[in-house]
């Protein structure tokens, strides 16, 4: 009798209790009102999911303060206490099953049931209720409902669950699909719809709706590339790939080493002179080929050494270092340790060094900007050949220094911090356009 009673107050003060969760839709703005397909990345975790740009998403499992919901994490009864007769209504945000349970005023259980449930609105009534204060208890995969039923007249017969009925109401979606979140953790949405793509980092709070802002970012032989904002940026989130100017003219391919050194007007080429294994991950240009601004798509341009020293302005300002530290000096060159948030996820060498892209730690910082700077290594200005690959990256500016070098952005493996510095115009490097 006691352990009836203690869980039956047990239930009592938990009915109210509430777990996190966190609705999310999605739409399409700007050059394309529609998605396709979007995939998300949770950075901490390291899961991913995929779904359709008509799903919507469950983030499940947050731990923190209840939240307004877009549904209902309570019970809706009706009681007819006069004859032990309820209407039952609850929100499910999965297609599960329910396990059913009700208590009588002794804390005696007097019903167990297991029905399924659709996602949405979902309804049954309850008959022949004893007298007393009766105690309904709904357990779901990921948090539990219960109130209490007050019956003055006891059932003439044994308590039953019947007229189970379901009403879906998140019409407008071709599935819930569910992922684990946990509060501040960073989820990389990666969107896509035809010839445009967005990559967009977010920290989510709230039920809400996304947008994901289309811009159009396309080559002058019809590549298209996805990109990202970063503060009041937008950046390609992949390396320039063109073999054309935008007047039509052709890029000259340069193979040989040595006149790749000798060449001072636009050259390109690929890793490894390689185009089919390595095209993907973008062309190296010489500086000749991008000083006259006349090589990123249309509506965009080659950065300047400012818009390179603004980004990490930036990032250290809104805790993009690695150790989420604010640097607010707005000085791009201390307190730098933004390289693993730039940097891609895979493909670098590794490295014990804290922080940099070369260290799995600080999972939650890896690529955090969805600026995905892969390894692509260099073409050496001072030899010509291909080097360091998966070691580091370049990307050039359009900004010459006194000496006639020029300034570009490295990231290397094992250097947390995103370095600004100059090399001759001969290297080979990549470039990452900005819009103008």
């Amino acid at each position: 009798m006691r352990s009836r009673l203690l869980v039956l107050m047990f239930l009592i003060l938990g009915l109210h209790t509430q777990a996190q969760y966190y609705l999310l839709n999605f739409k399409g703005v700007g050059a394309a009102t529609t998605i396709d397909s979007i995939r998300v990345l949770n950075l901490a975790q390291n899961t991913t999911v995929k779904i359709n740009g008509t799903d919507t998403l469950l983030l499940a499992g947050v731990v923190g303060q209840p939240k307004p919901q877009l549904f209902n994490q309570r019970i809706d009864a009706w009681p007819l206490p006069s004859n032990g007769e309820c209407k039952i209504k609850f929100f499910s945000p999965l297609k599960e099953n329910a396990h059913i349970t009700i208590f009588d005023a002794s804390g005696r259980k007097i019903l167990t049931e297991v029905i399924p449930l659709a996602s949405g609105e979902n309804f049954f009534d309850i008959s022949a209720l004893p007298a007393g204060i009766n105690i309904l208890h709904i357990q779901l995969s990921n948090y539990n409902l219960s109130t209490k039923i007050p019956v003055v007249q006891k059932g003439n017969s044994v308590p039953s669950i019947h007229n189970f009925s379901h009403q879906p109401v998140l019409k407008k979606s071709k599935a819930v699909i569910v992922m684990q979140y946990n509060d501040n953790e960073v989820l990389l949405f990666k969107a896509y719809s035809g010839n445009y793509a967005r990559f967009q980092p977010w920290i989510i709070n709230a039920s809400q709706t996304i947008y994901f802002d289309f811009i159009a970012c396309t080559d002058a032989i019809g590549n298209n590339y996805p990109v990202v904002r970063i503060g009041n940026q937008v950046w390609m989130a992949q390396n320039l790939k063109t073999t054309q100017f935008n007047n039509g003219t052709p890029i000259p391919i340069v193979t040989d080493n040595n006149t790749w050194l000798n060449t001072t007007t636009p050259a390109m080429s690929w890793y490894n002179n390689n185009a089919a294994e390595y095209g993907y991950w973008g062309a190296f240009y010489n500086f000749y080929a991008v000083e006259g601004d006349n090589i990123c798509p249309p509506g965009w341009h080659v950065p300047s050494l400012g818009d390179f020293e603004q980004l990490l302005v930036v990032l250290q300002n809104f805790g993009y270092n690695y150790n989420g530290m604010i640097d607010p000096d707005n000085d791009p060159y201390s307190n730098d340790f933004t390289a693993k948030s730039l940097s891609s996820r895979y493909f670098w060498s590794s490295t014990d060094v804290a922080g940099a892209p070369g260290n799995t730690d600080y999972p939650n910082y890896r690529n955090r900007t969805a600026f995905e700077a892969f390894p692509y290594g260099v073409r050496n200005g001072y030899t010509g050949a291909f080097n360091n690959h998966t070691i580091t990256t370049f990307f050039w500016s359009k900004t010459v220094t006194p000496n006639q070098e020029a300034y570009r952005m490295q990231l290397f493996y094992s250097n947390p911090s995103s370095g600004l510095s100059t090399n001759p115009k001969v290297t080979g490097m990549n470039v990452r356009c900005i819009k103008n």
